[in-house]
């Protein structure tokens, strides 16, 4: 991603593999730090089938936050939307459009499930989506999410304070455009 880096590794406590996001080294500093925490405890704050679990979060010294979570084994949507044929292979579809809405009807799960907790994704994109080996639909990357209500802990990057202007142009509602803060919501 344009912020951090995924590795792959072993959780040795429990001997599982896992996915490792850190911040890549050049240029950190606290701004990308906190923002890097602030997706790690949002991610967390979403419970869901369709959203990758958060399993832990460290502060190294010298790599900064290190977010541990779930590795899933799949593909991004964007790789077999239009390819009839991977999907075929890959999930066993025996027709494209059926396969999409599919995959579409548990992201807009996940998507319910975030607005009911007042968080909007802002980022929803099929290289956002992954499809694991065996159907399963988690929408990643929540690096640019924000909290629609107050949080008393400090921990969510609010609406009212975060910048409009983010996300992929191709996929963003119009509103998201303005670069003032507070015109996303539900709706976007």
């Amino acid at each position: 991603g344009g912020m951090g880096i995924v590795e792959s590794a072993v959780q040795r406590s429990l001997g599982r593999a896992v996915a490792v996001k850190s911040l890549r080294a050049p240029g950190r500093g606290e701004d990308d730090e906190l923002r890097m925490l602030r997706e790690a405890w949002l991610t967390a704050t979403l419970e869901h089938p369709n959203v990758v679990p958060v399993h832990e979060v460290i502060v190294d010294p010298d790599r900064g936050p290190v977010i541990v979570l779930k590795k899933v084994q799949g593909v991004a949507w964007d790789t077999v939307v239009d390819d009839a044929a991977a999907a075929r292979e890959r999930f066993f579809a025996a027709d494209l459009l059926v396969h999409n809405l599919e995959i579409l009807m548990q992201l807009c799960q996940a998507v319910h499930f975030s607005h009911s907790r007042r968080i909007v994704h802002r980022d929803i994109k099929p290289s956002n989506v992954m499809i694991g080996d065996y159907g399963e639909v988690y929408l990643l990357d929540w690096g640019i999410a924000i909290a629609l209500g107050d949080d008393p802990t400090g921990r969510l990057p609010l609406a009212r304070e975060s910048p409009g202007g983010v996300g992929t142009r191709a996929y963003m509602a119009p509103e998201m455009l303005d670069p003032a803060p507070g015109r996303c919501d539900e709706r976007t």
